[in-house]
């Protein structure tokens, strides 16, 4: 991992404030956005909180490179370990979640990857999230007690809720799991059972705790560091491109041609 982004990992994750939000910062385009919205309205909802040098604004705007951090993750940790293990893994499609008679099901809901033979025989559709466990919505719904990993798994619970409605309801012979993480290294209780299957049969070697660990730490590190290094690349990403917003606006302004 690049220096920038160890350094950026850490701060996170000890709540010191980055170098490149130190200095003052403007507003987001998402403030922009909220306030077009409400613009007129005697109801509204609350105001987006302001850019913070600690990127609490940057986990939580939908603006941000958030993609990037979810694909990341996906390709450089969930698609290898399964390989790893022998597992027939693919790309999800759209028509995996479609009626197969219905030629006018025209839905794109979709997975992240689907595998063969991992639970079962059949096919399993996993669906990778990350989500910030100090935004609001778990805060307020979560005792002082939550345990660790609790956000990411309300999280999976309600995108396993939509997906397993949507299977009922076509009658599809397909499973599915959400694959879910906090940004600050929570796993959901299906990611760490994932993790087990996947390592349970795993081939016995001789454990080295620094320089060869067992299958199943090794898992476990693969997505912790994919997770960090996406999740500092995200932060440094979406302050990048903020400020390329906001030259892109200073540029555009018409320039007075009276000279001075």
């Amino acid at each position: 991992m690049p220096n920038h982004l160890w350094r950026t990992s850490i701060l996170v994750r000890l709540g010191l404030p980055l170098p490149h939000l130190r200095k003052q910062q403007h507003g987001c385009e998402c403030h922009d956005r909220y306030d077009v919205r409400v613009r007129g309205r005697t109801r509204r909802r609350r105001r987006p909180p302001p850019v913070d040098c600690f990127g609490e604004h940057d986990q939580r705007c939908p603006l941000t490179f958030t993609l990037g951090r979810h694909d990341e993750v996906q390709e450089r940790a969930l698609r290898p370990i399964i390989k790893a293990a022998g597992i027939h893994v693919s790309t999800s499609k759209v028509s995996e979640l479609r009626r197969l008679d219905d030629n006018d099901d025209k839905s794109m809901r979709k997975g992240d990857l689907t595998t063969t033979g991992l639970y079962h025989d059949g096919k399993t559709i996993l669906d990778v999230g990350i989500t910030h466990p100090t935004i609001d919505t778990y805060i307020n719904n979560s005792s002082s007690e939550a345990p660790r990993g609790s956000a990411a798994n309300i999280y999976a619970n309600n995108k396993c809720r939509s997906a397993n409605k949507i299977i009922e309801d076509k009658e599809l012979d397909v499973d599915f799991k959400a694959i879910t993480f906090t940004t600050f290294g929570g796993f959901g209780k299906a990611t760490h059972d994932l993790i087990t299957k996947l390592t349970s049969e795993a081939t016995d070697y001789d454990f080295d705790p620094w320089a060869r660990p067992s299958p199943k730490s090794h898992a476990y590190l693969t997505f912790g560091f994919a997770l960090a290094r996406a999740n500092a690349r995200m932060l440094i990403n979406a302050d990048s491109k903020r400020r390329s917003a906001r030259n892109r606006v200073r540029t555009s302004r018409q320039r007075s041609t009276t000279p001075e």
